[in-house]
């Protein structure tokens, strides 16, 4: 018999680390549990001691995505330029997850635990930007903070999809509209516009 060399929970990493890139590259439906345990290196059924099925599976790796977006957003300093930093972060995430976040939007649309897994991780991204926005002195009411994260979000993929680039829109432009925009959104109403460089 084969001594045991692997660490407890070795094989649940191993299947989220296959998993997250199967979905990045494939989409969700693009691959199934058995296809997922396959590439983490072990067997079919093994997928099953840890995840009920590939959504379960699906909804932590994308948990997990939201987690390292708002370590990076928490990280920058809160300094002129913090606004451009803040974009830049999100044009690299949802770059970096593009494939993952097609397969959510999609899902979040025909699927009723998909969706509400959505808007529970979009109601702490409201909850946080509000915190974070009053740190950095842009305070952000629940309104406009609701309406930054879903625009930029929105104006992120559209990015991270190459639609943006379709329009004629190129890198330069499309952080400084992001910019601008949260600038504008962070704007309290009869205030002078705010700058950030």
């Amino acid at each position: 018999m084969r001594p045991r060399t692997r660490k407890r929970g070795e094989a649940r990493e191993r299947i989220v680390a296959a998993a997250t890139t199967l979905f990045n590259e494939v989409g969700y439906g693009g691959t199934d549990s058995n296809a997922i345990a396959r590439a983490a290196g072990y067997a079919p059924a093994t997928f099953y001691r840890y995840f009920t099925d590939k959504l379960s599976l699906f909804l932590e790796i994308f948990r997990r995505s939201v987690q390292d977006e708002w370590s990076a957003i928490e990280s920058i300093a809160p300094e002129r330029g913090r606004v451009r930093a803040l974009v830049r972060v999100l044009l690299d995430h949802h770059r970096r997850w593009a494939g993952l976040r097609r397969s959510l939007r999609g899902l979040a649309l025909t699927d009723p635990d998909a969706r509400a897994a959505f808007w529970a991780r979009r109601t702490e991204q409201i909850d946080r930007a509000i915190v974070v926005s009053g740190k950095a002195d842009l305070p952000l009411g629940r309104a406009r903070a609701a309406a930054a994260i879903i625009v930029l979000a929105a104006l992120a993929d559209a990015a991270a999809d190459g639609e943006l680039e379709y329009y004629g829109l190129g890198p330069d432009e499309i952080e400084q509209m992001m910019v601008d925009l949260a600038l504008t959104l962070a704007q309290a109403p009869g205030t002078a516009p705010r700058e950030d460089k």
